[in-house]
C-alpha cells in the first residue's frame, strides 16, 4: 500500500506489510495461468465481461471498458490488483477439474463471472 501523508491502516486491515502478494511472490505454473485464460460475464445488474490474459509468465485482467491491470497470486486461484487490497478475482472449477468462472471483488462489491469464451 503507498505511503500516503495522512493516511494509515488500522492493524489487522487486509494484508499485513511485506505479506502483499506484490510484495512476497507466490509461484503460479503457466499451465495453471494459461487454465484462466477467457472471457467471464458477470449477470446482471452489471452485465459486464472481463477478459483474463497472460503474457510473460504474468496474469492479467480487465473489466469490459476499464483498463488492464496486473494480477499478483496469493494463492494458485487468488489473486490481487498491485496495490489494492480490496480489488481481487478467484477463479473456481467444477467437479471435472475445469475452470468454470471467477469471483471478482471490487471494493467490497463480489460478483461472479461464468467462463463465456476460452482462448487457447
Amino acid at each position: 500500500v503507498p505511503n500516503i501523508p495522512g493516511f494509515s491502516l488500522s492493524p489487522g486491515f487486509g494484508i499485513s506489510t511485506g505479506e502483499a502478494p506484490w510484495e512476497k511472490p507466490f509461484a503460479v505454473a503457466d499451465s495453471v495461468l494459461q487454465s484462466y485464460v477467457g472471457t467471464y460475464d458477470f449477470d446482471a445488474p452489471n452485465n459486464s465481461s472481463m477478459l483474463v490474459t497472460t503474457r510473460n509468465g504474468q496474469l492479467y485482467a480487465q473489466f469490459s471498458g476499464q483498463e488492464e491491470v496486473r494480477m499478483f497470486p496469493k494463492t494458485e486461484t487468488r489473486f490481487y490488483a498491485e496495490g489494492r487490497v480490496m480489488r481481487w478475482i478467484e477463479f473456481t472449477r467444477d467437479a471435472n477439474g475445469e475452470v468454470s468462472g471467477l469471483s471478482a471483488n471490487s471494493s467490497g462489491f463480489e460478483l461472479n463471472g461464468i467462463v463465456d469464451d476460452r482462448k487457447e
